[in-house]
């Protein structure tokens, strides 16, 4: 596939390397900050000469666009406990801070309190999160807070009308947002959804509602073809996405042997707890996590024998036992920490393995073919482009990855040195692959154009010549691609 450049095969190529059958060499995995007080990547962006905050908890989950370089996450700082939350932004390598707690908000005489986990970006760097709202009178003081064009405006707040409800007991078009937000995203259209708790005016039983917009999608306590809803499920790994054409929501529904934990998409139930799913006969005993990639699900659990998985559009990407990747002697053992894609199609996943030694037995993995980072890694800290800073990748953290659409996968993990010395954790980054570079010369440019144009409007093997979409053809749809990532530098 010429859209990516391989990492494996500059390395091989580069410096020889000999690698154990079926695995390929890894990603350059690089620090976007970190938490180690001593060096310049804890600091934050922005920050006044804060820190990032020296706890497991320091950075939360990462998300991106599907399209582009754009991503954000919510981060701890070692700022007092009134302004130590952060909405980090990043584009590519540079990052800013787009909000933080204890800031005013666009409400008069109110301030920014704690965040939600969860948060959201579009290919514009256009950022959403909710957020509650110190200061605000009571019964509006929650939030869904969008930056658009670096301007915060409120999206949603408790105590405005919350359209389109049903309510089994009373009238209709009187409910009102309740005091609690959470799941916030945006789709790549660029608006805002997220989970409502505690609504107004409406049924006990109907008072949470997940929303793309103003518009409801589900809601609790009410009955959709083949779903009833009892409650949705909100925790670290963002239990509700929609790209505004699919959506995909984890919640508990009334099933014929009770209420269970089922994950749900535009309406059908995709698999549930104490049920079979995705061919396996053991009925699955555990949700792990989901994901909503342009279109694209994904989803991890196990089963009642132990087995765990990972599924993206009902094809599996890993399961226990099996090969980490074709050819290995080396098999996925355990839960999947994360399973997430890019707009492009690529996708990764991140599980332990049996690997003896312990130190290096989790791995990132992708498109089923690529082994690109495990524990034991080098990380470079500084930048330099050298592995010289003595620190290690020693964990991959629970629902902390997303991957841009040009290709820099965005993950949080755990460090040590190399005497395993414990050093905190960091966002680090690994550059998998480069749209657009079609000669893999490392540069999105005009070198890339003239391998199209020798191929243009002709059937070629897929992914060749400059079939950048994969599709079989050289043709405009592949040269917007590389005019989108022009001068694209691929080694940073």
């Amino acid at each position: 596939m010429n859209r990516i450049r391989s990492w494996s095969a500059i390395a091989l190529g580069a410096i020889g390397l000999t690698l154990l059958a079926g695995e390929a060499a890894g990603a350059p995995v690089r620090a976007l900050f970190s938490t180690i007080q001593s060096h310049p990547s804890s600091l934050v962006p922005g920050g006044g000469g804060a820190r990032f905050r020296q706890t497991a908890d320091a950075f939360l989950r990462p998300y991106a666009a599907p399209i582009g370089k754009r991503w954000v996450i919510k981060a701890h700082t070692t700022d007092s406990a009134s302004s130590n939350e952060v909405i980090i932004a990043g584009n590519g390598i540079s990052a800013i801070r787009a909000l933080k707690k204890g800031d005013a908000s666009p409400i008069a005489g109110a301030s920014y309190g704690y965040f939600g986990s969860a948060c959201g970006v579009d290919g514009a760097g256009n950022v959403v999160a909710s957020s509650f709202l110190e200061g605000a009178p009571a019964g509006t003081n929650a939030s869904v807070v969008r930056v658009f064009g670096g301007t915060p405006t409120i999206f949603a707040c408790a105590g405005a009308s919350a359209p389109g409800l049903n309510d089994p007991t009373g009238p209709t078009g009187d409910e009102l947002f309740g005091a609690n937000f959470d799941s916030a995203g945006m789709t790549p259209g660029g608006i805002p959804f997220f989970r409502n708790d505690n609504i107004v005016n409406v049924n006990s039983s109907c008072r949470s509602a997940v929303f793309f917009g103003t518009n409801p999608i589900a809601q609790q306590g009410v009955s959709y073809p083949g779903v009833h809803f009892d409650s949705f499920t909100c925790t670290l790994s963002s239990h509700f996405q929609t790209t505004g054409t699919t959506w995909i929501v984890d919640g508990d529904i009334d099933a014929t042997s009770g209420i269970q934990e089922a994950v749900v998409v535009n309406g059908a139930v995709l698999c549930q707890v104490g049920e079979p799913a995705f061919g396996f006969v053991p009925d699955v005993e555990e949700i792990d996590g989901i994901d909503l990639v342009s279109d694209a699900w994904f989803v991890r659990g196990r089963n009642q024998d132990g087995v765990c998985w990972a599924v993206r559009n009902n094809v599996l990407l890993g399961v226990s036992f099996l090969p980490i990747v074709s050819g290995s002697t080396e098999h996925f053992q355990g839960r999947f920490l994360w399973a997430t894609g890019s707009g492009s199609g690529s996708y990764v996943v991140c599980c332990g393995t049996d690997q003896p030694d312990l130190a290096r037995n989790q791995v990132v993995v992708l498109n089923r073919n690529t082994v690109v980072a495990r524990t034991g890694d080098p990380v470079d800290l500084d930048h330099n482009g050298v592995f010289d800073d003595d620190v290690y990748i020693r964990s991959f953290l629970e629902h902390s990855a997303a991957m841009t659409g040009h290709g820099m996968l965005v993950f949080a993990a755990s460090l040590r040195s190399g005497s395993g010395q414990d050093l905190g954790s960091a966002l680090l980054r690994a550059r998998l692959f480069c749209v657009g570079d079609v000669n893999l010369d490392g540069i999105v440019g005009i070198g890339d154009v003239g391998v199209m144009i020798s191929h243009w409007n002709t059937s070629v093997s897929t992914g060749t010549f400059g079939d950048v979409n994969e599709d079989g053809q050289v043709n405009l749809a592949d040269l917007a691609f590389v005019i989108q990532n022009w001068a694209e530098n691929c080694n940073e």
